[in-house]
């Protein structure tokens, strides 16, 4: 007697958007134009612009010369959001979305393998999008932050050396 095969149906296609995205997107640019033009934003960029800055010199040792590095005020600045960084935080958003999927009770039980697949997904697509620097630095405060949209914006938030 020939054995008759059982083939499972194939599974749809992963969507290539997230849901709500247009919703998303434009939450996140009108966020961030509301961010840039606050009074409190425009004074932080005018204080950075006008803060003083000690020269990097070289200081002679027995060793040789030492070049000191140049020295200015810390001041914190929101970052700018431009095309690739909304896309990096909306990534971070669809990471946790996901990973809150199975905190779900009963839900979570059965769809904890697609959660993890869609989880993984997300941080290959971060890991896409930014550069090795930003990649390194969001790696340290994602162990930190329970949110991935936290570790994202604590990354683009850190002030670039000039």
């Amino acid at each position: 007697m020939a054995q008759r095969q059982i083939r499972p149906p194939k599974p749809p296609p992963l969507p290539t958007t997230l849901p709500l995205e247009n919703q998303v997107d434009a939450l996140l640019n009108k966020l961030a134009t509301t961010l840039e033009e606050t009074r409190f934003t425009k004074m932080m960029r005018d204080l950075e612009a006008r803060a003083p800055v000690i020269e990097s010199i070289d200081f002679p040792t027995p060793f040789g010369k030492v070049r000191t590095p140049g020295l200015t005020l810390p001041v914190p600045v929101p970052p700018t959001m431009d095309q690739r960084r909304k896309e990096v935080v909306k990534a971070a958003l669809a990471d946790d979305l996901a990973g809150l999927v199975e905190k779900i009770p009963f839900v979570g039980a059965f769809a904890w393998p697609i959660a993890d697949a869609v989880e993984d997904t997300y941080l290959v697509k971060l890991q896409e999008l930014m550069t090795p620097e930003e990649w390194r630095t969001f790696k340290e405060f994602d162990k930190v932050s329970p949110l991935t949209v936290a570790a994202a914006l604590r990354t683009f938030a850190r002030r670039n050396p000039r």
